[in-house]
């Protein structure tokens, strides 16, 4: 089979938006609901921050902030959180995900935050390949559980990657992300690019870098 395509991968966070995305919209959603600021716990400040962040499940912690929130609000609002992300893009790596959509190579959004509004703001760009985290659904509200086992990061990412497309199908795996937790993803790519959030980075040789 004739190989006429890339697949290119794109993390979301301080790649695609200049923000980590997953805590602006709990707080900013928790806001507009309970017109106040949720203060963050002792355990929240403990868990935080990288590698007990990933043993303490943070993420998932943090999703409690709208647990309680119904649905139909968050629907309404949601629309304004795309605003901010469109505010918040990364102008140079977007430009670059315009080229590859030109090109109609097969274009892939991959995250460790929430799918819902990913995926809104993918579909602007006519994205559909796009795989984050879910969380559950009632009738009226989320809980604060997966809807699947996998939680998309580190290994995940390319387990997820391989699941659901042949590599050997494609002339290059080509991989953006700002963070090293996807060292997975990068060792399979033929092209890496590393999006620096500061220039005084060292950036491995192996690395194009894209300063922000």
């Amino acid at each position: 089979m004739e190989k006429n395509k890339d697949l290119v991968v794109f993390d979301f966070c301080d790649t695609l938006i200049n923000f980590q995305t997953w805590n602006a919209f709990l707080k900013w959603m928790y806001r507009k609901y309970y017109n106040r600021d949720n203060k963050e716990t002792f355990l929240v400040k403990l868990f935080k921050n990288y590698p007990l962040s990933i043993i303490f499940d943070y993420k998932r912690y943090l999703a409690r902030q709208i647990k309680w929130i119904p649905i139909k609000f968050i629907n309404e609002k949601i629309e304004d959180f795309i605003k901010i992300l469109n505010d918040n893009q990364n102008g140079k790596v977007v430009d670059m995900m315009k080229q590859h959509l030109a090109k109609r190579n097969e274009v892939i959004i991959v995250s460790a935050w929430f799918n819902d509004y990913i995926k809104i703001w993918a579909k602007q760009y006519w994205i559909i390949n796009v795989y984050a985290i879910e969380l559950e659904k009632n009738k009226w509200k989320y809980t604060w559980k997966y809807v699947w086992w996998l939680d998309v990061y580190w290994n995940n990412k390319l387990k997820v990657l391989k699941q659901n497309f042949n590599l050997e199908e494609y002339n290059d795996v080509i991989v953006y992300s700002d963070s090293l937790s996807d060292l997975p993803l990068f060792n399979i790519a033929t092209k890496k690019y590393f999006v620096c959030k500061n220039s005084k980075i060292k950036v491995p040789k192996w690395f194009i870098s894209i300063n922000r």
